[in-house]
């Protein structure tokens, strides 16, 4: 059940695009501003306390639900597309692909043509993402690089900082959010369509994956990020070049995610269709085809010279962590994630804005 409460808002924080940190009666509270427009000292608001009340690490926030200070709110959009359909929150982020949309004025576009040959690498965490968007700059200047933010998490994009900070690193030049998950440069109805969307904005290779707040349990089917079976074999069916990234770890105290995290090894046994999976070196590459040939299924690893992610994050000014340890101390995850960034680092160049030249 949800719990909410009336407070004011005693000071202002930060803001940017999308997000207002701000304290309500001396607790943490953000803003999401495409919804509920930006915060002043004294105003009165309405807070869901539900996460905090229940001690959870969701956002570190209170969220607020609406100003009551003001009277009204009018934010319209440019089309006529819902995110968060059906709630009260529901509003218009203007999809890129719709015939009101914001790439109609330059439409109609071919998605397959547009996504032909593109390299998509999958993750499973988002802290991974940023990271593995960092390495495969640092191996490539040249890499433009898009994240694709599906709903598997957080459906605000501006709720993350470390997202922010890539940006403004220059480590993601694109950003796109699909179905329900807004606040993307792109916005979009389907995972292909949001590919497509940022490489006729110019991106030449994309990282998929979810916002903050990945969901897991013991169960192997229970898990947020399943969600990537689906985005990944929809994607090499319409033509892109698709990849998985690990989740590997050398440092968590967890048996299902020591070593071949078992979210990895349950998409590698459901993926219908055939995927690479970039290893680091023989021993990552026999536990991916251990559990390929044991479920039957196609794809297959790839070794490939990991770059040093530790490295790169650190040349960016990125402070990544993950699951409460600093990613540079786990190094099972980092050669996993360097891996990954030098197959895509490598296949960037043959993509160069809405053309592939592989």
């Amino acid at each position: 059940m949800a719990s909410f409460r009336t407070g004011v808002v005693t000071e202002l924080i930060s803001l940017r695009p999308g997000m207002q940190r701000v304290m309500v009666d001396g607790r943490p509270a953000y803003a999401l501003t495409q919804i509920v427009g930006e915060l002043a000292l004294a105003d009165r608001v309405v807070v869901n306390t539900t996460a905090l009340d229940r001690g959870l690490g969701t956002g570190g926030s209170d969220v607020v639900h609406w100003n009551l200070s003001r009277d009204s709110l009018s934010l319209p959009g440019p089309g006529h597309v819902m995110s968060v359909r059906y709630t009260s929150v529901q509003h218009d982020a203007g999809t890129w692909d719709t015939d009101d949309g914001p790439g109609a004025a330059d439409g109609p576009h071919d998605t397959r043509s547009l996504v032909h040959g593109v390299p998509v690498v999958g993750c499973v965490l988002h802290s991974h993402a940023m990271a593995l968007c960092a390495a495969i700059c640092a191996a490539q200047p040249t890499a433009r690089v898009a994240f694709v933010m599906n709903e598997a998490g957080a459906l605000p994009l501006a709720l993350s900082d470390l997202l922010a900070a890539s940006v403004e690193a220059g480590t993601v030049s694109v950003t796109a959010s699909v179905g329900q998950a807004f606040g993307g440069a792109v916005e979009a109805v389907t995972t292909p369509s949001a590919v497509a969307g940022c490489v006729h904005a110019g991106a030449n290779v994309v990282v998929l994956g979810p916002g903050p707040g990945h969901v897991g349990t013991a169960d192997p089917l229970a898990f947020s990020g399943l969600s990537l079976v689906g985005d990944l074999d929809l994607l090499r069916a319409v033509g892109c070049r698709t990849a998985l990234a690990l989740r590997w770890s050398s440092a968590d105290l967890r048996d299902r995610h020591r070593g071949l995290s078992h979210h990895s090894a349950t998409l590698l046994e459901l993926m219908a269709r055939d995927h690479e999976v970039p290893v680091p070196d023989a021993d990552f590459a026999a536990a991916v085809e251990a559990v390929v040939a044991s479920a039957g299924a196609g794809s297959s690893p790839v070794i490939s010279d990991p770059v040093d992610v530790a490295a790169a994050c650190s040349a960016f000014g990125l402070e990544v962590s993950t699951m409460g340890r600093a990613l540079a101390d786990d190094r099972g995850a980092l050669s996993a994630i360097g891996a990954a960034a030098r197959w895509a680092a490598g296949l960037s160049s043959k993509v160069s804005g809405s053309t592939y030249n592989g």
